[in-house]
């Protein structure tokens, strides 16, 4: 094989290798557009939760120490919901962020089983001040969740410093 032979097996290895490090690129880029959309649907799925779970907590001024039938099944599909979402993400996430992902559930899930019923006995202002720390412990691991989701996707958020320095020099 002569010089132009080698030189043309050479610019060919080089192009394969170009080629090769684009397919990858564009693999990346598709499997975290798709890790992005079944991450959004959970913490959105997580959210409606949330939503659903202030409302229908047990009252003390209403003397309420259980929540409604109606707020249970409510409850019970948005926790369905969180579960088809949690399912794709076990699929596509790293070990960290399914952990996450199984405690959410786990609380989520235990709320209407603990307060749809005399499961335990307490009063009204203990069953709303129960079933409040649930909720605010479900928000602490659905942040904490979020957190670890940014930076597996690599999504850089400014703080809030740097957000009111950027308002301020837009341009800048």
């Amino acid at each position: 094989m002569g010089p132009t032979g080698e030189h043309d097996n050479q610019r060919w290895e080089q192009e394969r290798e170009e080629r090769k490090e684009q397919w990858a690129r564009e693999d990346e880029s598709r499997w975290h557009q798709e890790r992005l959309a079944a991450y959004s649907t959970l913490l959105n799925n997580i959210e409606r939760w949330i939503r659903l779970a202030r409302h229908a907590k047990p009252r003390a001024y209403l003397g309420q120490r259980a929540i409604s039938r109606e707020n249970a099944e409510l409850l019970e599909a948005a926790v369905d919901e969180i579960q088809n979402a949690a399912i794709t993400v076990e699929l596509l996430a790293p070990e960290p962020i399914r952990g996450r992902v199984r405690a959410l559930y786990v609380s989520t899930s235990f709320f209407r089983i603990d307060f749809s019923g005399n499961v335990r006995e307490r009063s009204a202002q203990e069953a709303e001040q129960d079933a409040e720390a649930t909720i605010e412990k479900v928000i602490e691991r659905k942040n904490a969740l979020r957190k670890l989701i940014r930076q597996e996707l690599k999504i850089e958020m400014p703080a809030v410093g740097d957000a009111s320095e950027i308002a301020k020099n837009p341009g800048a």
